[in-house]
This record gives structure tokens, C-alpha cells and sequence, in this order.
């Protein structure tokens, strides 16, 4: 697998545009970007140990959030061919990292799709693959919107829409990750009834996440690149059990910088095989 990820040079929490960057007096969250700096090396320490390829392009000052690049693209391959769809963001702080993602794609040799202006797309951060099922989970309902699916169904077949209620799990990977075809995580509060349903439909060992560590952890941010070697945020107890019991090797880090901004492992980078 390729991994892309963004140094968090300019890191920090400027504006709120998720429940998680304020504290509880209502207040933007203070980082600590020398910490974020060693928590970000830490996550891509462990994806060099795991092999995978990793790639990097500078970040745009002005742009504080750009380290969450699962965000800006959506990536895949058809026609034996790189393909990217480039994110349409809901918030017009982020408008800005679309232009150099976008040229860092082009170098790559990424055919490139854009969002028309009509459709919001937040990339990774609302689509995720099952790529042994060659499916897309797509959330949808606060960054994503689901008209978008008439504009994916030109580049992608199978597309599951999956409505986010709840403002705390803005993003589906706040509140889901597949594992393995058969396995995947998740956070039963973020989903409505026919959401949960769909999802127990489609995976035989879906794994339900304690809200507190969901909430507390951003447990359901865990990012699993090769279906056994799971990268979680250090603390979900229950969650790394559950995750044990079924052979997965477990890698904690430390994203707690970054989870003042409203994201972990699985915001902190974008991935493409």
C-alpha cells in the first residue's frame, strides 16, 4: 500500500469547524506543535517498519489542518489506470489545500476527477474502501453530501451511502474502518437504524466501539493497511481486546495534539494502492 502524509508544519487549531476544537469553556484548543511534530513521526515510524510506501509533499502555510490529508482526494484505480477524485470541502478554511494536492497528484501520474461546485466531498475522510469487496462506503450528512453519489457513479460501481447523524462523528472514519472483507469497526451511535442494518448486512464480524473510547480515544479512527496490522490511538482497553481476540497485531500511538483538531491515525494521511 501507498501512504501519503503531510508533515504538520503549520499544525494547529486556528478556527473551529468540528465539535472537537473547542474546550469545554468554548474556547479553540491549544496545541502544542512540538509534541504533534514527535506524535506524527511516531505514526510514520511505525509505517515504515510496516513496509509500506510512503510519500509526502510540502504543506502550504496558511493551512493549518493540511496534515489531515485523508481529506482532500479520494483514490483509485480503474482501467489498470491511478485515478483521484478531488475533494470539494465543506469548509472554506480548507479550499486551500486543493490546488497543491491536486498538482501533487498530476506528478504522480493520478488522473484527476474534480467535485463539481454543486457536490461536497471531504476524500478518505468520507469514503471508505473495502477493497477486497471493491466497495465504497460513503458517509454523508455534514461534510458530504449525498448528491454526490450521481457524480461518483461516473468513476465507481459500488457506492454504500451511509447517513451521519450525529455532529460529533462529522467525518465516517471518526466512527468506522474496515478491517478485513469480512471484519470492520464501529460506532453503533453515529448511524442511523437502516445505516447499522446496512453495515450488519454487509460484514459477518463487525465489531461495535464503546461510545466513551469512541469519543475519548477516537478509537474508530484506527487505520488497518494490510488486513492484520491495526494503528490505533493509545487508551480504546475494549476495543484493542475485541481486536486481540481476533489476531490482529495492535500498534498504539499517541495523537492527542491532533485529536484537539478532530482527528487521529486514519485523518492523518491518505493511501492508494
Amino acid at each position: 500500500m501507498n501512504i501519503l502524509v503531510i508533515e504538520p508544519k503549520y499544525f494547529d487549531v486556528k478556527y473551529s469547524i468540528n465539535p472537537h476544537m473547542l474546550d469545554k469553556k468554548g474556547n479553540l484548543n491549544t496545541v502544542d506543535t512540538s509534541l504533534a511534530f514527535k506524535q506524527w513521526e511516531e505514526v510514520c515510524t511505525i509505517y515504515k517498519k510496516l513496509n509500506l510506501n510512503i510519500y509526502h509533499f510540502e504543506p502550504l502555510a496558511g493551512c493549518p489542518d493540511m496534515v489531515f490529508c485523508a481529506n482532500t482526494f479520494l483514490a483509485f484505480s480503474k482501467d489498470g489506470k491511478l485515478q483521484a477524485i478531488l475533494s470539494n470541502m465543506h469548509s472554506h478554511f480548507r479550499t486551500p489545500e486543493l490546488a497543491p494536492t491536486k498538482n501533487w497528484l498530476l506528478s504522480q501520474g493520478f488522473e484527476v476527477h474534480e467535485t463539481p461546485d454543486e457536490f461536497k466531498l471531504e476524500g478518505t475522510g468520507d469514503g471508505i474502501w473495502n477493497y477486497e469487496a471493491n466497495e465504497l462506503f460513503l458517509g454523508h450528512g455534514h461534510r458530504t453530501n449525498i448528491g454526490v453519489v450521481s457524480f461518483l457513479n461516473n468513476y465507481i460501481d459500488n457506492i454504500i451511502p451511509l447517513e451521519l447523524p450525529d455532529p460529533r462523528f462529522y467525518h465516517l472514519d471518526t466512527c468506522f474502518a474496515v478491517l478485513n472483507k469480512n471484519t470492520a469497526v464501529y460506532i453503533e451511535e453515529a448511524f442511523t437504524t437502516d445505516g447499522i442494518r446496512t453495515l450488519k448486512r454487509k460484514f459477518n464480524d463487525l465489531i461495535r466501539i464503546d461510545l466513551k473510547e469512541g469519543i475519548k480515544n477516537f478509537a474508530g479512527n484506527l487505520f488497518c493497511p494490510d488486513q492484520k496490522n491495526v494503528i490505533i490511538q493509545a487508551g480504546a482497553t475494549n476495543l484493542k481486546s475485541e481486536l486481540a481476540k481476533r489476531n490482529f497485531i495492535i500498534h498504539e500511538v499517541e495523537t492527542s495534539e491532533f485529536i484537539k483538531s478532530g482527528g487521529s491515525v486514519f485523518c492523518m494521511k491518505n493511501h492508494f494502492l
